[in-house]
């Protein structure tokens, strides 16, 4: 396992890592006392350039993608920018995510779907991908009688010129006397799945990106 990454220090990030501080801090007294953690680990291959493939995945638009197709609403509560147009750009993006629809066939425990909201923070650098700079993100959900929390860390691993792994490791903590471990297990489930299915959601994100794209203005004697 990796430290926490450091951010940017002197002028660049030092809101954002307050921030970043604020949100890990409130996830950890979220959590309350210690518990057993599953760590979910992923190296999934994508046919893409490194560079590429952060890009898409840093893109808000392809997240609400995603989500539309897991029957999600995605709202962006804020985006806050370090070092805009500059290689150490830095962003820190809180996410309110709902699901939408019924997702556990009524009630569990007297919680319904729509109680499962959740809030998902994160901070990246736009232009820098490796393990040392990737993206953290905190997700946790509001509902006090559900102590779930997901951290983790994500980045990039260039494999060629035109293909890298998007690695990922999840620290997955459920707080819940008698299921908690069975909750962990079906989250670990699901992180794997939406991990695998990354890859085809990107590349049909991209090629949507490229069919919306204007055309090319021609010369009046070849339109």
């Amino acid at each position: 396992a990796i430290a926490p990454f450091s951010l940017v220090t002197g002028s660049c990030g030092s809101n954002i890592s307050r921030n970043a501080r604020s949100a890990r801090a409130a996830a950890c007294a979220y959590v309350g006392a210690p518990a057993m953690t599953r760590t979910v680990s992923s190296k999934i291959p994508i046919a893409l350039p490194a560079s590429e493939a952060w890009r898409l995945r840093c893109n808000f638009d392809l997240e609400r993608y995603i989500a539309k197709a897991g029957n999600r609403k995605l709202t962006l509560v804020s985006e806050d920018v370090s070092g805009p147009g500059t290689d150490w750009e830095q962003r820190q993006r809180q996410v309110q995510c709902e699901l939408l629809g019924d997702h556990l066939g009524g009630s569990i425990m007297g919680v319904k779907t729509s109680d499962l909201l959740s809030e998902v923070v994160s901070h990246f650098y736009v232009h820098r991908y490796d393990e040392e700079y990737g993206a953290e993100f905190w997700v946790t959900l509001p509902l006090k009688k559900i102590k779930v929390s997901l951290e983790g860390q994500q980045w990039c691993l260039p494999a060629s010129d035109a293909s890298c792994y998007l690695c990922t490791r999840v620290e997955v903590r459920a707080h819940i006397v008698g299921i908690g471990s069975l909750i962990e297990m079906q989250l670990e489930r699901h992180i794997r799945n939406s991990h695998a299915a990354f890859p085809q959601h990107a590349l049909s994100f991209l090629d949507q990106e490229e069919r919306k794209a204007p055309a090319p203005c021609l010369p009046a004697h070849l339109s």
